[in-house]
C-alpha cells in the first residue's frame, strides 16, 4: 500500500502487485495555486490497483457527478485521472500515470466508493428559506415559520422551487 500523501509526490511501487491509494483530496490535486498532482511511474494495469474510495468517486465518466476522467497527453506518454469539480478551498483531484493505460483502467484495477442507492419508493422531502415565507406548492413543503435550519430528513432546495400563491392555487 503506497500513500503519498500532501505534495506533489513521484510514486514507484516496485515489482509485483501494489495498491496506490489516496486519502485526502488535497494529497494529488490542481487548483489556481498550481499542479499538486502525484505521479505514479511504474503502475501496471495488470496487477496494480489504484484506490480513490475514500475520495466517494464512483465510477470512470466525465469528470462530474463524483466520476473520474481519462485523458492522455498529445504524445501519449501520460494517462490523467482527474475530477473536473472543486472542493470548498478550489482543489480538484487529479494524478498521472507514465505510460498510456487510457484503454486499460476500469473498475478492475481502480477501487472506487460504493454508490449510495436511492430508493424510488421513498419521496425526497426538500425544504428551502422561501417555504418558511411563501406558500410552496410542492407536496413536502412543511411548515411555513420562519424556522431558517433545514429540518431533519428534509435536502435543502432553491427558493425558486416555491410560488407565491396559495396552495393549489395556479400562478
Amino acid at each position: 500500500m503506497l500513500d503519498g500523501g500532501a505534495g506533489r509526490d513521484k510514486l514507484s511501487g516496485g515489482e509485483g502487485a501494489d495498491t496506490f491509494r489516496f486519502s485526502l483530496r488535497e494529497d494529488s490535486h490542481r487548483s489556481t495555486l498550481g499542479n499538486f498532482s502525484d505521479q505514479i511511474l511504474d503502475f501496471d494495469p495488470n496487477q496494480d490497483k489504484l484506490d480513490v474510495s475514500a475520495l466517494g468517486f464512483t465510477g470512470l465518466g466525465n469528470g462530474y457527478a463524483g466520476t473520474l476522467a481519462v485523458t492522455t497527453s498529445v504524445d501519449g506518454s501520460h494517462t490523467y485521472l482527474k475530477s473536473y469539480e472543486t472542493d470548498a478551498e478550489g482543489r480538484s483531484f487529479g494524478v498521472s500515470l507514465q505510460g498510456n493505460h487510457a484503454a486499460a483502467l476500469s473498475a478492475d484495477n481502480i477501487l472506487f466508493a460504493t454508490p449510495v442507492p436511492v430508493d424510488p419508493n421513498v419521496e425526497e422531502r426538500r425544504w428551502s428559506a422561501a417555504t418558511s415565507a411563501t406558500n410552496c406548492t410542492a407536496p413536502w413543503a412543511a411548515s411555513r415559520s420562519s424556522a431558517a435550519a433545514v429540518p431533519t430528513g428534509y435536502t435543502a432546495m432553491p427558493a425558486t422551487t416555491c410560488s407565491t400563491a396559495a396552495p393549489g392555487a395556479t400562478s
